[in-house]
């Protein structure tokens, strides 16, 4: 079983080298741990894509905030 690499608080957030490669992990989330944080930084205007998935057809949500804690979202207006 995979470990809880990802932490729940903002302080012991996962750093995601955001680079040119794909960084694949796996993690672990239940009931006694619903919430992962990640940290990742751009040094200018820019986009990504991230791609998500389950081994046993579990529904995740994502939301992305700035460092001052505003909620971002995207140009269309389309995230959840």
């Amino acid at each position: 079983m995979p470990r809880d690499i990802a932490k729940s608080t903002l302080a012991a957030a996962k750093p995601l080298n955001l680079g040119t490669s794909l960084d694949a992990f796996k993690g672990v989330l239940g009931t006694s741990n619903r919430d992962d944080l990640f940290r990742f930084r751009f040094d200018r205007a820019s986009s990504f894509n991230l791609d998500l998935a389950t081994d046993k057809g579990g529904v995740l949500g994502v939301q992305v905030f700035s460092l001052k804690g505003a909620k971002k979202t995207s140009p269309a207006g389309d995230w959840p």
